[in-house]
């Protein structure tokens, strides 16, 4: 089975994490990581998530499911 592109980058399997901060904020996330190996996968330009030019929906899809999970299990 493929996995889908944006699940291999953005799932939290195998301790991934993805992290959004503002280029003013990189050197001292740099330094804060230390040694931890960090790869710098893209920049958030748009309201959509475009993976290689394929698109896999919007930051608020996306954002959605996490912002409410514990209420969505609660109703």
């Amino acid at each position: 089975a493929r996995v889908r592109l944006d699940a291999y980058l953005f799932g939290e399997a195998q301790s991934r994490a993805v992290i959004s901060i503002s280029p003013s904020q990189l050197p001292a996330f740099e330094k804060a990581m230390g040694t931890v190996p960090f790869t710098h996968i893209g920049e958030v330009k748009t309201k959509d998530c475009h993976i290689n030019g394929e698109l896999f929906g919007t930051m608020a899809q996306y954002s959605q499911p996490y912002n409410t999970s514990i209420e969505s299990r609660l109703n």
